[in-house]
């Protein structure tokens, strides 16, 4: 399984018929068809059971106008895949040269129903590929919508703030019944009772201040 090369190395055949295989296509690739051929020979010598060899070299040997080689390089190919297009094509191609119209037909509708073939087992291979991709994606989308309805807070609840004109009326109320009831006791009592009756009405005030900004500072939160 391996072979001898330059300067007593060994390497395994296929990395030998591969190196072969890329030298034999720069040489088709540059017309130099006589010397890709050669390379396909010696590639093919290290790996005889690689079909695509045989098609390369009958495609070579097509541009040099042998036709008859070409035609045994297609067959070759055919026998070791039966399944490859370009060996039919290649086929194809030898027998319209040879003008071979039917036989040659015969082997391009081969090649076009290989090549249907396998762009049908691609299409179908990418269409079971695209539904498992959607399915993962919504059991993605459908378990982070669950943790974002379970990690959101209740909202809090609205409360009733009075309004600034509520709390002012009843801030009158407060002076005002503190007055009248300071005005009452005036009557009755003595001046020492009068500077009692001056700070009455300071600690309502600030009582109903404060109930004031309290009031304030919820509808601040709330609404």
């Amino acid at each position: 399984y391996q072979r001898r090369v330059h300067g007593g190395y060994f390497i395994a055949r296929a990395e030998m018929s591969a190196s072969l295989k890329d030298l034999g296509n720069q040489a088709f690739q540059a017309g130099d068809y006589p010397h890709a051929v050669n390379y396909y020979n010696k590639a093919i010598n290290a790996e005889p059971e690689n079909h695509i060899l045989y098609s390369n070299r009958a495609m070579a040997y097509l541009k040099m106008g042998r036709d008859y080689r070409a035609l045994k390089d297609a067959e070759m190919c055919i026998k070791l895949d039966p399944t490859f297009p370009k060996g039919h094509y290649r086929k194809g191609l030898a027998l319209k040269a040879m003008n071979r119209i039917i036989e040659a037909d015969t082997a391009f509708a081969r090649a076009n129903a290989l090549e249907k073939a396998q762009a049908d087992r691609s299409a179908a291979a990418s269409a079971s590929i695209t539904p498992t991709t959607a399915t993962l994606s919504s059991s993605t989308s459908s378990s982070s919508s669950t943790t974002a309805s379970t990690s959101v807070p209740p909202a809090a609840p609205r409360v009733a703030v009075p309004s600034c004109a509520t709390a002012s009326s009843s801030l009158s109320s407060a002076s005002y019944s503190s007055s009248s009831s300071s005005s009452s006791s005036s009557s009755t009592t003595t001046t020492t009772s009068s500077s009692n009756r001056s700070t009455a009405p300071s600690r309502a005030i600030d009582i109903d201040v404060n109930a004031l900004s309290s009031s304030a500072e919820d509808r601040v939160i709330y609404q």
